[in-house]
């Protein structure tokens, strides 16, 4: 299923940046999500704080359907954040004092 992971300060707010993946299944609030590439020597580390089910119901039907998924993910700091992503993520802390982290026993 394609899901639009939408990347939030800790805390909530305006969103950073989107990712649109495809998933076996939809991430749940408190998942750990983590992104890596190519590009950068480390991840990106996320955790989920909402998904949002766009749903659509044609009319005369009794049947619907699944129009967009989208999951609200807060930075965090994983066991092997990138140094790009630890920046970004030190900046949202300073400016919200939110803070999230992978827990130890989840790695």
């Amino acid at each position: 299923m394609e899901v639009r992971l939408l990347f939030v300060p800790p805390g909530g707010g305006e969103t950073a940046y989107s990712l649109d993946i495809d998933l076996p299944s939809s991430p749940q609030r408190g998942d750990y999500v983590s992104v890596w590439s190519p590009e950068h020597s480390g991840t990106a580390d996320f955790i989920v704080r909402r998904t949002r089910w766009y749903l659509e119901q044609p009319e005369g039907s009794n049947r619907g359907t699944v129009n967009r998924i989208s999951v609200e993910a807060e930075y965090a700091r994983g066991p092997n954040s990138s140094e790009e992503h630890l920046h970004a993520y030190r900046k949202y802390h300073a400016q919200t004092g939110e803070e999230r982290r992978f827990e130890e026993s989840a790695y």
